[in-house]
């Protein structure tokens, strides 16, 4: 089997559970991912190829698009010579970009089955990250265009949730029988409830794990928080990860004078995220950039009982019963602010949530996702 994605995989937590299936079922896996420097994932599990093609953050969407490409390249090369002296039987392909799938064109020739994995929504991300600049109607054409396409080439595909399947079935003209939902769940042997230890006089302690990107409300909550601060009440935010949007926030905590309460500590292997989240009391998982997004930072924090804080969509109110999680108004500091000044006044509301999900987080297990990824496996 061979794994394409534009990530790096010491950091991607759902390629990782993938390879994972795939060794369980006895595959050999060559992973076409993006260079990395430090430990490899199960180095001596997987084959490694080199595409030396670095992840490229910023604001150019021209730079990302040649960034996208120069990968693209570098995969269809290698992928199609390993392809000739492998006899790969699948060809696992992670979005964004959905057209990476057409790397795997001699692989597909010589009877691998390709499978697409759409993690998210490439128009609407691509959209959302560049809506201060001019995204053209012809660009989201193509964008749509791309991933139409790219799905019609694949032979299965895997998307993150319910509402994502109707989406691209209703989109993309998918046959129903072609797409699977393999829910983007953490590993419970991993995030396992903790002993949630709150007392009234403790400062709190909230966390932010993952990709620092606007589309994932943190200028909301810093701005919130200040809010908070000038109430007199304390607390700490720490932050953890990388992201396009990190100097932005450094600069506007330094404005706001939180530097002492908000804590990038910049990113840390995914190992270490259980331990940084047990160390907390409220997770943050909000969404202000995408109307159809289901955090997989929250379902963390689910899994390990930590209360969690988030703005509404229709997929949280798919999966989420009406009190199981703290939720406040997108893009609306004072309503954030709010919210956790009445958790911070009372804060055994945070004490009977922890306690709610340790029976909600029976409905978000890996152990049983799994069997259905491993399914589409062993079908070939």
């Amino acid at each position: 089997m061979a794994v394409v994605v534009y990530s790096e995989l010491s950091r991607d937590a759902r390629v990782r559970k993938a390879i994972d299936v795939a060794l369980e079922e006895g595959c050999r896996v060559h992973c076409f991912s993006l260079k990395e420097q430090g430990r490899r994932y199960k180095g001596e599990e997987i084959k490694y190829v080199n595409t030396g093609v670095n992840q490229y953050r910023g604001d150019s969407k021209v730079k990302y698009l040649v960034s996208y490409i120069a990968f693209f390249l570098s995969v269809l090369v290698r992928l199609s010579i390993s392809g000739l002296r492998n006899n790969y039987k699948i060809i696992h392909v992670h979005n964004m970009p959905d057209f990476l799938v057409f790397c795997s064109i001699i692989p597909k020739i010589r009877g691998a089955k390709i499978i697409l994995d759409i993690h998210d929504s490439m128009p609407k991300v691509f959209v959302e990250k560049f809506k201060k600049g001019l995204v053209s109607s012809f660009t989201k054409s193509v964008l749509k265009f791309q991933e139409r396409m790219s799905a019609a080439f694949a032979d299965s595909v895997i998307t993150v949730h319910e509402p994502y399947k109707q989406e691209v079935i209703s989109q993309n003209g998918i046959p129903l029988d072609k797409i699977a939902v393999i829910k983007n769940l953490p590993d419970e042997r991993v995030f396992q409830p903790i002993q949630y230890k709150l007392e009234e006089d403790d400062i709190l302690q909230l966390v932010f794990h993952g990709t620092i990107a606007e589309r994932y409300g943190l200028r909301t909550v810093i701005s919130g928080l200040k809010i908070v601060s000038d109430a007199g009440l304390n607390f700490r935010f720490n932050v953890y990860g990388k992201g396009d949007d990190r100097t932005f926030l450094e600069e506007l905590v330094q404005q706001l004078d939180l530097s002492e309460k908000v804590i990038f500590h910049g990113l840390v292997p995914l190992d270490m995220i259980p331990s940084k989240i047990g160390n907390s009391h409220l997770g943050i998982a909000s969404l202000d950039g995408l109307e159809d997004g289901l955090s997989v930072k929250l379902l963390e924090y689910v899994g390990m009982a930590i209360p969690v804080i988030t703005t509404n969509n229709h997929v949280i109110e798919y999966y989420f019963g009406k009190n199981e999680l703290f939720l406040y108004e997108k893009k609306n500091a004072k309503d954030f602010a709010e919210k956790v000044m009445s958790l911070i006044n009372n804060k055994s509301l945070l004490k009977n949530q922890s306690k709610l999900l340790i029976e909600v987080r029976n409905r978000f297990l890996w152990s049983k996702e799994k069997e259905l990824l491993r399914k589409i496996y062993s079908d070939e």
